[in-house]
């Protein structure tokens, strides 16, 4: 019995080192991101306002939280600040956003407008939802970022707005 608790404590003390959050660079079109896991991708179309749009999306779930890029390129530059105003609606309205307070975020080079919101919404099952979002317009293309759980903290919010890099 003595030769093995030396194990378990070695085992218990590598278990705990073996990080929740793998970061890792991540490119969806123009835009690179940091996603703590290996991304699921997918496309779909959405109405915003009276446009069809297709969406490219890239994202993954760690530790109870839901990280995502999506994209839609715009053949009309000129639309690209509406679409997003329309983007960040319809999501607000998506997560039942009860509060929203405007975040700042440090420019990122390549975009015309950033905006970054921290928002407090209800789940589907009516739980409490909280989600750090931005939208990012470059040119024909714009671009959003999100972060979803129930409790987030600043630091692992951060860790997606800290190293955005557009094409």
């Amino acid at each position: 019995m003595r030769g093995v608790w030396p194990s378990i404590v070695l085992v218990t003390v590598l278990a705990a080192c073996v990080p929740a959050l793998n970061w890792r660079q991540v490119s969806l079109d123009r835009i690179t991101v940091l996603l703590p896991c290996k991304p699921d991708r997918a496309q779909r179309s959405l109405r915003l306002g009276e446009r069809d749009v297709t969406i490219s999306m890239a994202g993954c779930e760690a530790d109870g939280t839901l990280f995502a890029v999506s994209h839609i390129h715009q053949r009309d530059s000129g639309a690209a600040a509406s679409v997003a105003r329309e983007w960040r609606a319809a999501t607000l309205t998506n997560i039942h956003a009860t509060s929203t307070t405007e975040v700042p975020m440090r420019p990122v080079p390549g975009t015309a407008t950033t905006t970054r919101l921290s928002a407090q919404g209800v789940r589907p099952d009516a739980t409490t939802l909280q989600a750090h979002l931005a939208w990012l317009v470059a040119g024909d293309d714009v671009f959003h970022l999100a972060v979803y759980g129930s409790r987030l903290t600043p630091e692992l919010a951060d860790s997606l707005f800290s190293d955005i890099k557009i094409q």
